[in-house]
């Protein structure tokens, strides 16, 4: 039982701030604008709009960019339709060391409600 409560403690401190709302994040962009956006969604998806200068995960060296985003002062977001594909991903990059992943609430559908637009990504 202490080992469960341990892990409980553990997904609990990890997740604290992990999330951002629309609001949040429009305003970290404006203040921000080195912040890396992620797009965990399909192509298909991705290719119906994302936030200007998402980049779509499926399409990277993901070592390489992992590699780039330690290195990195900037923060970084993750997307998703809904925000569940987002913030799992936010948790893993968490418990690896990256503690400047925040996770869009609500995802791209939060986003689109709360802004009213997304750019489409230039082919």
């Amino acid at each position: 039982m202490a080992r469960v409560a341990s892990q409980v403690q553990g997904i609990q401190a990890l997740s604290q701030g992990i999330t951002i709302s629309a609001s949040e994040l429009a305003a970290a962009l404006r203040s921000s604008p080195r912040l890396v956006l992620l797009d965990l969604r399909q192509a298909n998806e991705f290719a119906g709009g994302s936030i200007a200068g998402a980049r779509r995960l499926a399409e990277l060296d993901l070592p390489v960019f992992l590699a780039d985003c330690r290195e990195r002062k900037d923060g970084l977001v993750t997307l998703c339709q809904d925000g569940s594909r987002a913030f799992s991903a936010a948790m893993y990059l968490r418990s690896h060391g990256f503690a400047a992943v925040r996770s869009l609430s609500g995802g791209l559908a939060a986003w689109a409600q709360a802004q009213g637009v997304l750019s489409r990504p230039s082919l």
